[in-house]
């Protein structure tokens, strides 16, 4: 009997599981045929499968291939709407990135579309950052040459970039050395305006003196004339 009853078990095992790949067989073969006549979007795609795919309990075969459709259907689904704003310029990077920041948060680490969707953050935070960077330095020479930026300003602002480049980067070193240059400037300024300061301090001091001079000399020429006056009426 416990022979029997597993041979039994086996062939019921096989058959559901060829009723099963029929099944998923069957529904692709339609879900192509409406495809090929353009009767279904990509989505209305997606949406046949998600429906297909309930009917099947999660971990059997035909769960699976039709999750695997619907995985690859929803990628694509994704990055064809992504390339096509992208196109029409109706995407910004900022958005682009949170588009495939989406796309990320929906596949398993390790799952090959996520791993193309890190691809491309990795791609697009490379540009966000450059054309802040570039950003930064034509904000720089722009104000410069307008006379709107001072040099305290000018040394904050590549502070500023230097805070957002990585140790040892070229745009770093560019950073650090505009920071050294700005601070001896900065320095010598304000060395030279402090000898400014003393040199006209000294010179008010001197004129002061001098004033004090003159009015003492005047003074006692004026006595002197006097007390030759008196002497000489007397």
């Amino acid at each position: 009997d416990g022979i029997v009853a597993g041979t039994d078990t086996a062939a019921v095992t096989g058959a559901y599981s060829g009723m099963a790949k029929d099944a998923f067989q069957a529904f692709k073969e339609g879900i192509d045929k409406r495809r090929e006549y353009n009767l279904m979007s990509t989505w209305e795609e997606i949406e046949a499968w998600q429906e297909f795919a309930k009917q099947y309990a999660k971990g059997t075969e035909t769960r699976m291939k039709a999750d695997k459709e619907i995985a690859r259907l929803r990628f694509e689904y994704s990055k064809t709407w992504i390339d096509k704003e992208k196109y029409y310029k109706r995407l910004s990077l900022e958005e682009e990135l949170a588009a495939w920041e989406r796309v990320q948060a929906r596949y398993e680490y390790g799952h090959e579309y996520r791993m193309q969707a890190e691809r491309e953050i990795f791609r697009l935070k490379e540009e966000i950052w450059q054309a802040e960077y570039n950003h930064a330095l034509e904000y720089i020479d722009e104000e410069k040459y307008y006379g709107r930026m001072d040099l305290t300003e000018e040394l904050n602002e590549w502070k500023k970039i230097a805070n957002m480049t990585e140790e040892n980067s070229d745009e770093r070193k560019k950073a650090d050395r505009e920071i050294f240059r700005l601070e001896n400037e900065i320095r010598d300024t304000n060395l030279s305006y402090e000898e400014q300061l003393k040199k006209v301090d000294e010179e008010r001091t001197d004129r002061r003196k001098k004033a004090a001079e003159d009015y003492y000399l005047k003074e006692k020429e004026i006595t002197e004339k006097l007390t030759r006056d008196i002497k000489s009426v007397t």
